[in-house]
């Protein structure tokens, strides 16, 4: 009776922490040319660039260059989804290039279920170099993972959006981003040149960075307030089991 009645308290003290652990985690954040200035976005940080993507032409219809960002994880042991919109005036976004940890590659877990709007013809996981003719303007050398040559979205509008998504077992850290057009623009994080932050992810945008894969695999925890309540339940349960049976 004894092993049973511990064998319910194991059972109880597991279900609460499991309970919290499935929480459902998200972040979110956007980073966009007019954060300086107006910031008619509402933008957490600071995007550069050239062109036309972040100068306005005096035109009706421009909209600063942004990208946007969403990273979640469904409950324990599930894997972090990474979901990233960049909106630009005219021209359609050739390619984008998302920093990883160096250890990060193209197979599961690690990387999986790609998808995007419009499609990709390609996507490579390597270093990229500043200066290289493949990405005008690039501050500095990145390794990151290059989703190459979108299609053009259908349609004549001036304002053109491409959507990346993605599912990995890495956690997400701070770190940057580069995109481009052909003809009408480039655009990369504020942050670039700077030491990615160490900082815990969070929503919004620390020092004109996003949110990308990180080196290790992670899963959620529970917060040390709720592990004391946990805690506390399973010592009362045991403390009640205990005056049963003296």
């Amino acid at each position: 009776m004894r092993i049973r009645q511990r064998l319910v308290l194991v059972a109880v003290v597991v279900g609460l922490v499991t309970g919290v652990s499935q929480a459902t985690i998200v972040y979110k954040g956007k980073l966009a040319s007019d954060y300086a200035s107006g910031n008619s976005t509402g933008a957490d940080g600071l995007l550069l660039g050239d062109g036309v993507w972040v100068t306005d032409p005096g035109k009706a219809g421009w909209v600063p260059a942004q990208i946007e960002w969403e990273v979640s994880q469904a409950g324990l042991n599930s894997p972090w989804v990474y979901y990233y919109k960049v909106t630009v005036y005219k021209g359609a976004l050739s390619h984008l290039i998302v920093e990883v940890s160096e250890s990060f590659t193209d197979v599961y877990p690690v990387l999986y279920d790609v998808g995007s709007t419009p499609s990709f013809s390609s996507r490579s996981v390597n270093t990229y170099y500043e200066g290289g003719s493949g990405e005008p303007g690039m501050p500095d050398d990145v390794y990151g993972i290059k989703f190459d040559s979108f299609s053009d979205p259908s349609g004549d509008e001036d304002v053109k959006v491409a959507e990346v998504w993605f599912s990995s077992e890495r956690g997400p850290v701070w770190g940057d981003f580069y995109a481009k057009d052909g003809a009408h623009g480039t655009a990369w994080n504020a942050g670039f040149v700077v030491d990615d932050p160490l900082s815990a992810a969070a929503n919004g945008s620390v020092l004109n960075h996003l949110l990308v894969p990180d080196t290790f695999t992670t899963h959620q925890i529970p917060e040390p307030t709720t592990m004391t309540f946990v805690g506390l339940c399973a010592a009362g349960l045991l403390m009640k089991l205990r005056r049963k049976h003296s």
